[in-house]
């Protein structure tokens, strides 16, 4: 077994593309979430999704993103997509998941933003050359 790679949290994890089992876009780390209550933070959670990054921004923009998003998504609090440690397969330029979509808990919207928008981004996986 190989020795673990130490990562800096903020510095390679956010904004990496996060790939489902099928290899689909399924988002970007746009937040992180800690356990602060020991003598070092520890990393427990990606966030993913608009709600994750509103709050990652915060202000008007912030503000404005997660009012977007609200009206438009289905549930009445929208909430971030969050990924377990557990979940997470691979780290190399992107987070490959043990999970699909579906058991993320990504929906319609989300993966309309990921199919349309965050796919599409040069350096994406999936992106058109």
């Amino acid at each position: 077994m190989s020795d673990p790679r130490v990562l800096d949290a903020v510095q390679d994890l956010l904004d990496l593309m996060l790939s489902d089992t099928e290899e689909r876009p399924s988002g970007r780390v746009e937040d992180l979430e800690f356990d602060e209550g020991g003598e070092r933070p520890v990393l427990t959670t990606l966030l993913s999704g608009a709600p994750a990054l509103a709050d990652r921004l915060g202000g008007r923009l912030g503000a404005w993103i997660r009012g977007l998003y609200g009206r438009l998504h289905d549930a009445k609090e929208a909430e971030p997509i969050r990924v377990g440690l557990d979940q997470i397969q691979n780290i190399n330029g992107r987070v490959d998941l043990r999970a699909s979509r579906s058991d993320l808990g990504i929906g319609r919207l989300d993966a309309w933003i990921v199919d349309t928008f965050i796919g599409h981004v040069p350096g994406a996986d999936h992106a058109p050359e």
